[in-house]
């Protein structure tokens, strides 16, 4: 008696794991596309300047933009710390304090 291969005759179904990345990924596209073909945040602001100059009747001022200050060097920003050295009893001490307990 010769023994046969079981094969299966049903279609390929994805399993569960497949369906959950199929979702996963359908669910990232459809929320990164709500990151795009927005106005920024210029535009949006001449809109409503241009909407409260309606409504108000009277005329947008002009805007005078100033150029940022220059930063400071790092070298310049950095603050050398002196070495902190405390002896043992006075650290005992300090946890006999009523302070660590609050």
């Amino acid at each position: 008696m010769k023994f046969q291969r079981f094969t299966s005759a049903m279609p390929y179904t994805p399993t569960f794991t497949s369906a959950w990345r199929y979702a996963v990924g359908a669910i990232a596209i459809v929320l990164l596309s709500g990151c795009f073909g927005q106005e920024t945040v210029k535009e949006s602001l001449d809109d409503y300047q241009g909407r409260l100059s309606r409504v108000l009747d009277t005329p947008l001022p002009e805007t005078v933009v100033k150029p940022l200050p220059k930063l400071i060097d790092g070298s310049q920003l950095k603050y050398n710390i002196e070495g902190l050295s405390i002896n043992l009893r006075e650290f005992y001490a300090i946890q006999d304090l009523s302070l660590i307990h609050i």
